[in-house]
């Protein structure tokens, strides 16, 4: 997981106020200007809110934990303001901006409480993991199938001498 956020879209009407984390990504672009296809056109023309095809939905699973942390985040803001008696915004669904297509893409009530679920168990592993030195690392699962991919970004498995990796090596 890497990069920042690129956009939190706010809005106010007379009954409420909301905000929603939005991360541009324009994955596919440069296949385009070489003269290459692009799944992510099939929803060139939806009007869904949510993902219109299959290469839609992919682009969310990938990067489903960042967008989970922002909503998180945002999520946690939101709420300590209204304990703390202030104004206070209502957090939306994050999406994704397909740039290729210019089609904002929102999160589906599953998929974002799955991916809520996971990263919650993500963040508690590295927490027990950083706090207690002496657990071995055999009690951690290593991941496999497509969940297996996260290990090429993770700094456990990175370097010269890794000391972790997926399930299948």
């Amino acid at each position: 997981m890497s990069g920042v956020i690129d956009l939190v879209l706010c809005t106010r009407t007379s009954e409420s106020s909301t905000i929603r984390p939005v991360d541009l990504k324009t994955e596919g672009a440069g296949r385009m200007s070489e003269g290459g296809s692009n799944e992510l056109l099939a929803a060139l023309g939806s009007e869904k809110t949510g993902p219109a095809c299959e290469a839609e939905e992919g682009t969310l699973r990938q990067h489903r934990m960042q967008l989970a942390l922002y909503y998180r985040a945002l999520s946690s803001i939101e709420h300590a303001r209204q304990e703390a008696g202030l104004p206070h915004r209502e957090v939306l669904r994050p999406a994704i901006l397909i740039g290729v297509t210019g089609r904002m893409v929102e999160y589906p009530e599953d998929m974002l409480k799955e991916s809520l679920d996971e990263l919650d168990e993500l963040l508690a592993s590295t927490a027990r993991m950083a706090l207690s030195s002496d657990i071995p690392i055999s009690h951690f699962a290593r991941l496999s199938g497509e969940a297996a991919s996260a290990c090429e970004k993770c700094p456990f498995h990175r370097g010269s001498l890794p000391i972790c990796g997926p399930a299948e090596q």
